[in-house]
């Protein structure tokens, strides 16, 4: 995956980078499913103040910030894959 990721054009990236930067935040209120918010605490892309409000937004989300980048599955693929069956068993019994 890396190696693939190193191949990208950087140029295209920069650009894609800028625009996101640029972007409004979502507007997260239509989401009313259990949701966790992963926060890379060093990540260049995502101002992970921008994700604690989104977070604080919903009542039914966790906000977690790690000691990493914006790649948290490669730095805790481990605590992904942990993250993803808390939200499979967190599911309302009615769907």
């Amino acid at each position: 995956m890396l190696r693939e990721f190193a191949g990208h054009d950087w140029r295209w990236y920069r650009h894609l980078a800028a625009a996101v930067a640029a972007h409004a935040p979502l507007d997260v209120s239509p989401v009313h499913c259990p949701v966790t918010f992963l926060a890379g605490r060093y990540d260049a892309f995502v101002d992970v103040a921008d994700l604690r409000t989104a977070a604080r937004r919903l009542t039914a989300a966790r906000y977690r910030e790690l000691a990493g980048t914006h790649f948290l599955p490669l730095h805790y693929p481990e605590l992904m894959l942990a993250e993803l069956r808390y939200l499979t068993r967190a599911r309302p019994s009615s769907e």
